[in-house]
């Protein structure tokens, strides 16, 4: 069975094949003097190859299964119009219909019908049942690849349930290496590795920061972050340097002297983005700046569950002043007058919903006991939340992700609060306003 199934002829081959097979009939048609069957039998060959979903369709319409069975019928036609006198076709015509019918048939027999998917499984079942024979150095690389992984994996389940205290974190590269407690990764992804001697932390000067000064010491119960879909792909690097202070004290006053009035024209990188704006409002609370944030509804088509600024498309004749204004007053009842606009940050592109965005940034001059009631007042958003600066800089809550392989790969950033995670392009304005000169 193996070998049969090694023989067959990949889809693409078979589709040419039709193909042909429908040309060779439309171009004897024109010399037949009844060119009518050979004609209608070529075309409807061909509309099958068309329709059938592989890499030489024109019109992906239906699976590979169903294919199959329509090339049965098809021959079926074929063998019909060939031995049924009601046919009006010369002896020449039927001769061709003969051997046409019998190239069908032949592909038919000998061709690969299975999808992308299947053809992967029996790959990969292939290989596991003949794992115990492969040889060569790329199965030794394997082989010691899948022992690291159940090394990693014992060690993860051996962890003590009693919190040692923080972990001194080692930065070596994208890795981050626990030198306290032994414990393991950082987080999930990143490489694991054993404690390090006194020996190799004085090999890595230069190239790793110890901690003490200029370390990060963090505690190994990470913030456990929201219920947020990451769709991560099968490639990504962890990095966990922050370019702040994680005891420093964030004053609204302090973060908005730092921003620029504005950050220059609204320059499109591509010509059918959609001009976006949103506003980052800041205020003074118990435990310095915060940033009012909001989650949007479930119900929503795109970005669902995602925490983002109030904002919106830009509508014709409107600023991006007026369009943050505006959307905060539609979606969580800030009155415009209340926020005194201070500037812009950095305008940014997104790929996915293909906008261009202009972050206003605004400051609400009332104090803590005088701020206003804030909701969600649509569908769009169903929390509405001020988060402390200070819970954003805390340690164990950022990280940059690289999505991808070099030199294509894409910087993601990432907050994780206790229930919630800041990710995308909100996370990358807060990072942003945190990084301000």
């Amino acid at each position: 069975m193996a070998a049969i199934e090694g023989a067959q002829r990949p889809f693409w081959m078979h589709q040419i094949v039709e193909y042909l097979i429908g040309l060779v009939l439309i171009a004897a048609s024109f010399q037949a003097p009844k060119p009518m069957v050979p004609a209608v039998m070529g075309m409807l060959i061909m509309l099958n190859a068309a329709i059938a979903k592989g890499p030489a369709s024109a019109f992906p319409l239906v699976g590979r299964t169903v294919h199959r069975w329509l090339d049965v019928v098809v021959m079926l036609l074929l063998v019909v119009a060939l031995f049924q006198p009601a046919f009006d076709v010369d002896s020449t015509g039927r001769l061709l219909l003969g051997a046409m019918a019998f190239v069908m048939f032949f592909i038919w027999l000998n061709s690969d019908f299975s999808e992308k998917t299947e053809r992967k499984q029996d790959k990969h079942q292939q290989k596991r049942s003949a794992g115990n024979v492969w040889h060569g150095p790329r199965a030794k690389r394997s082989a010691r690849r899948r022992a690291e992984r159940r090394r990693r994996s014992e060690r993860r389940q051996t962890i003590p349930e009693k919190d040692e205290g923080p972990a001194v974190v080692v930065l070596h590269g994208s890795r981050a290496v626990s030198c306290s407690s032994g414990r393991g990764p950082l987080r999930p992804g990143s490489s694991s590795a054993r404690m390090p001697s006194s020996g190799q932390l004085s090999a890595w000067t230069g190239s790793v920061r110890v901690a003490e000064e200029h370390t990060v010491a963090m505690s190994m119960q990470q913030r456990p972050g929201g219920a947020q879909h990451i769709p991560r792909p099968a490639s990504y690097t962890e990095h966990f340097d922050t370019p702040w202070s994680h005891d420093a004290e964030w004053s609204s006053d302090e973060l908005l002297s730092r921003v620029p009035e504005r950050s220059g024209p609204m320059l499109p990188t591509f010509p059918d983005a959609k001009l976006s704006a949103v506003l980052l409002l800041l205020a003074d609370g118990p435990n310095g700046a915060e940033v009012l944030l909001t989650r949007r509804s479930m119900e929503m088509k795109n970005h669902k569950g995602e925490i983002s600024f109030p904002g919106g498309r830009v509508d014709p004749g409107e600023s991006a002043v007026d369009t943050a204004l505006r959307e905060a007053h539609e979606e969580v009842g800030l009155d415009p007058q209340l926020p005194t606009v201070v500037g812009e940050l950095e305008h940014l592109s997104t790929i996915v919903s293909k906008s261009y965005i202009v972050p206003v940034v605004a400051r609400l001059d009332v104090g803590f006991d005088h701020r206003p009631h804030l909701e969600p007042q649509t569908m769009e958003a169903d929390r509405v939340m001020w988060t402390p600066i200070a819970e954003l800089t805390r340690p164990a809550t950022y990280r940059l992700e690289r999505w991808g392989n070099l030199p294509m790969d894409r910087p993601l950033h990432f907050f994780e609060l206790d229930d919630e995670t800041v990710w995308g392009a909100t996370a990358r304005m807060l990072f942003d306003l945190l990084t301000l000169p």
